[in-house]
């Protein structure tokens, strides 16, 4: 619908795929309005004794590097299509880049 231009094309899509989920029972009608479901259950029963453990530190790594890698990357490829980098292909403001992204 987008790709052909029409007016509201997300919305109708939206509307649309929710009436086959009621069709298919996948979705349940709570009214216009509904509530959020209750936190009680699991309010304040955070499990941190896994925390500190050894295997603890390939996560921490393993996610570093993918962040790392991909705001790399990524600053890399938009900087070289748009024309931004200098006569020796460095980035200028990479530092302030790569702070925005930390944030």
């Amino acid at each position: 619908l987008v790709h052909r231009g029409v007016k509201g094309a997300v919305m109708i899509a939206i509307l649309g795929v929710t009436a086959l989920g009621l069709l298919f029972g996948d979705v349940q009608w709570n009214g216009v309005m509904s509530t959020p479901p209750s936190i009680a259950p699991t309010f304040l029963q955070l499990d941190f004794s896994g925390l500190f453990e050894v295997g603890m530190i390939s996560v921490v790594f393993a996610f570093l590097f993918v962040d790392l890698f991909d705001t790399a990357g990524t600053l890399v490829g938009v900087s070289q299509k748009a024309g931004l980098t200098d006569e020796n292909g460095n980035i200028p403001r990479l530092n302030k880049a790569l702070l925005a992204d930390s944030t």
